[in-house]
């Protein structure tokens, strides 16, 4: 269950209250609204199912309580990609291009999506990297990640 959390950031950066997927746990006084994201190597479309068939078996199905086939509507709802508005956070994605669970194009087409509408996003594409990175680009990209956040909050 674990792997599933990845598209968690994404939704924040995307959804609204009127989304109808707030919850009700922690505090109502406080917005949950964020101001950046940046997402590691997160699927941000259920819908393709262009990952490997286990990953579906074992992470998503139970994740999303059912395949594609018995649930395309949980699946739709729970890709970040359906979300998009002119008023989203700007993104930065940090993708391998030799990710073998979510395949980079995940990344590059909600990426796409949020420049259609006029809203920043960046996919920095770590060639050779698959999912997760090595320390020496995860360094690299802590960097960028921090430089990105520093824009953003005027740092």
């Amino acid at each position: 269950m674990k792997r599933a959390a990845y598209f968690f950031a994404a939704m924040l950066g995307l959804t609204t209250p009127s989304d109808g997927i707030e919850g009700d746990g922690g505090s109502n006084a406080q917005s949950s609204e964020v101001q950046a994201v940046v997402s590691f190597f997160g699927p941000t479309d259920f819908t393709t199912r262009d990952w490997p068939a286990d990953l579906e078996t074992e992470v998503i199905v139970p994740f999303l309580g059912g395949s594609f086939v018995d649930k395309p509507d949980i699946y739709r709802r729970a890709s970040p990609i359906n979300f998009v508005t002119k008023d989203a956070a700007p993104f930065m994605f940090f993708h391998g291009t030799e990710d073998a669970l979510v395949p980079i194009d995940q990344s590059r087409r909600l990426a796409a999506r949020l420049q259609e509408v006029g809203v920043p996003a960046r996919v920095v594409a770590f060639e050779r990297e698959g999912h997760g990175f090595t320390d020496a680009t995860n360094q690299v990209a802590m960097k960028q990640m921090l430089e990105f956040l520093g824009e953003r909050f005027g740092h």
